[in-house]
């Protein structure tokens, strides 16, 4: 992670991978990925939560990353959201995996012509539900 928006006791780590929590409590955890793929093959992609450096249980997920076709790579935006419960000074990572060396996780940079924002790789949404 590399750029925040709003925040208020979450924040990024030194390590940018973590995010920092400030305060104890129970907190909807939301993201997105955009992944790409430049193989002729289907990728399946692993995605899972780890608080802590531990994994969480249950919150693995599997996806397929559509091959490239035409001259055009695949492309998939996948999103979760878990509630976690946290204690201060606690850290979440979102981890994924892969075998296929062809997928990434990618970011796409604004375009003039046609006019189109900026896609980020990653997009996370934080917000504490209980203290």
């Amino acid at each position: 992670f590399n750029t925040t928006d709003l925040s208020n006791g979450v924040s990024i780590g030194t390590t940018t991978s973590q995010i920092l929590f400030a305060n104890a409590g129970i907190y909807n955890f939301q993201f997105s990925i955009q992944f790409e793929n430049t193989s002729t093959s289907l990728s399946d992609v692993y995605l899972w939560i780890r608080k802590n450096g531990v994994d969480i249980a249950s919150t693995a997920g599997l996806i397929s990353v559509p091959n490239s076709h035409g001259g055009t790579n695949g492309h998939s935006v996948n999103g979760w959201n878990y509630f976690i419960s946290v204690n201060s000074g606690d850290y979440v990572q979102i981890y994924w995996s892969t075998s296929a060396t062809t997928t990434t996780v990618k970011y796409y940079a604004a375009q003039t012509s046609p006019a189109i924002p900026s896609v980020p790789s990653i997009i996370l949404t934080v917000n504490q539900v209980t203290f």
